[in-house]
């Protein structure tokens, strides 16, 4: 079977009886009955996976199971619709759009370098190694000229699967079109990529029933 084609199902049995198990024990609505009437479910294709071991492979395929699972909460649309900065319901650098707009956005699943409403959060990934001195500088990257996503195998492997989901919400944001300050500024946090991303890996390790990453430390 091809990548493509996978569109992330389970390698293992034992790791979707895993999975199962938290989205049944948890107070989360983690179901289809949660989705908007006017959306279907929003997909997480892997067009790529560059540089992954089997091994790695297998916990990309099992942490976008996770953020495919977030995104189609109600849950989530709550956290979207409901995010405040400065005591108004609101994102940093939102580009003039609402809360509803920001998720409907989200929702659409249209990249700035696709430019077509799918429903599909498309993702070509790189697997890296830095050097020792830069080993924790940056938990992943992207660029504007392509689709093309960088994660930094340190902290890939040392990530939970919230963590990992979380940092895919966080540079699939870029990709939609969002951006944040460069530097670590007070309001970077709310920013949508950082904001969004921190939603997801809070309501994943939820989902899990593990304990949530720090607000703000998932992506450096």
């Amino acid at each position: 079977m091809g990548l493509a084609n996978w569109q992330y199902r389970f390698k293992s049995l034992a790791w979707m009886a895993v999975l199962t198990a938290g989205l049944v024990n948890s107070p989360c609505s983690f179901a289809a009955d949660g989705l908007l009437a006017e959306h279907g479910p929003l997909k997480v294709n892997l067009l790529s996976l560059t540089d992954f071991t089997p091994a790695e492979k297998t916990k990309m395929y099992q942490a976008a199971e996770v953020l495919e699972r977030v995104v189609n909460s109600e849950e989530f649309r709550q956290a979207v619709l409901n995010f405040t900065y400065d005591g108004k319901k609101q994102f940093v650098d939102n580009k003039g759009m609402t809360n509803e707009q920001i998720y409907e956005t989200i929702r659409r699943g249209n990249e700035v370098l696709i430019g077509k409403d799918d429903e599909t959060m498309d993702y070509d990934l790189t697997l890296y190694t830095p050097p020792f001195w830069k080993k924790r500088t940056v938990v992943g990257y992207t660029y504007g000229n392509t689709l093309r996503i960088w994660v930094n195998r340190y902290y890939f492997t040392d990530y939970t699967l919230a963590e990992v989901a979380a940092n895919l919400a966080h540079e699939w944001c870029h990709k939609i079109g969002f951006d944040h300050d460069f530097q670590r500024t007070a309001r970077r946090p709310y920013s949508v990529p950082y904001a969004v991303g921190n939603l997801v890996g809070e309501l994943a390790a939820k989902m899990l029933g593990i304990t949530p990453p720090g607000n703000g430390n998932t992506m450096p």
